[in-house]
């Protein structure tokens, strides 16, 4: 997803989206949290003319729905609103990002290496993990990084990649598999061996092949998706030329998720439901790609719910104060 972010953070659908791996107390516990960090905002643009247009002619249009603001990661700035702070790692972190807090005791505890490449964990036969091999791509070396924890978060394609690459496909024999995507609605994402074998990106890592059909219930889902987009859209108006209703490529959403998804037992998942990987010691993944279930709303906010239990397990096991 890079640098890009629409800032939208919904809290995904109980009984459509959300799965059970944590309590009904425990997703609202996980979510207020990542609300609080994110922002979240439910009437930063209740003020806008268009907002409150659209808001009105569709409540008009259709009184059986309910009419809600997107929750947005942002605020508006105190004595000028009409300036909007947009959330980013900058708000997230706070004071939290400035030097002083990277350092304890002439010991450095945070750094960030522009230009660097995790090629691969090297992992031995019992699942510990020695060391991760990193790539410096401006001085063309290679070095080794040992850690207590390590936590890949590379998302839906370079996360799996990595993993395969560190030789993990046995011990995560559902790598790869169970891709979701909007407007999909289940799929499944295969790391084909003789082809990976083959085939390496610019920066040797394994080439990914992504095989997927939609079933006949996805397909009518999305007959129904566009026909009730315009449907809708025509209550607004007419389509800008050149942006008529339209299927995107697949993809196009940057919401993939479920490549290395969360889930009780190694049959059917990667990791457990703090990120843990299964078979592998001291491994927690995280991004959008632990999410198990089906997703149609924004995945970020779900996400980070994810990333929070992962770092409160984390703590916890290396015995340090938050």
């Amino acid at each position: 997803m890079g640098s890009h972010w629409t800032c939208c953070t919904p809290r995904q659908h109980k009984g459509i989206e959300r799965s059970d791996l944590f309590s009904d107390s425990e997703w609202d516990s996980l979510y207020s949290r990542a609300e609080k960090l994110f922002k979240k905002n439910d009437d930063a643009f209740d003020d806008s003319v268009r907002q409150r247009l659209v808001r009105r002619v569709l409540t008009e249009a259709y009184p059986d729905r309910e009419m809600k603001s997107m929750p947005l990661a942002c605020k508006r700035k105190e004595g000028n609103k009409e300036y909007v702070e947009w959330s980013c790692t900058a708000t997230i972190l706070g004071e939290l990002s400035t030097p002083e807090y990277f350092y304890k005791g002439g010991e450095r505890l945070f750094d960030i290496r522009p230009n660097t490449q995790c090629d691969k964990l090297e992992v031995d036969a019992q699942g510990k993990i020695h060391w991760a091999v990193i790539n410096d791509l401006e001085n063309n070396k290679e070095y080794y990084i040992e850690a207590k924890k390590y936590v890949v978060c590379a998302g839906a394609v370079l996360t799996p990649g990595i993993l395969y690459k560190s030789g993990l496909e046995g011990k995560l024999p559902k790598l790869g598999h169970y891709l979701t995507e909007q407007p999909m609605a289940r799929s499944r994402q295969t790391l084909t061996n003789a082809l990976l074998s083959i085939f390496a990106d610019q920066f040797g890592m394994p080439q990914p092949i992504f095989n997927f059909i939609l079933d006949e219930e996805a397909e009518e889902r999305c007959k129904r998706m566009i026909t009730d987009m315009i449907d809708v859209a025509r209550k607004l108006g007419g389509f800008l030329p050149g942006a008529e209703p339209k299927y995107l490529a697949p993809g196009s959403a940057l919401h993939i998720c479920g490549t290395y998804r969360a889930g009780s037992t190694s049959a059917d998942s990667v990791v457990n439901k703090n990120g843990k990987a299964w078979g592998v010691n001291d491994l927690v993944l995280g991004g959008c790609d632990v999410i198990p279930t089906q997703n149609a709303c924004n995945p970020t906010l779900t996400a980070a719910c994810f990333a929070l239990a992962a770092a409160d397990k984390i703590i916890e096991e290396l015995h340090v104060d938050q």
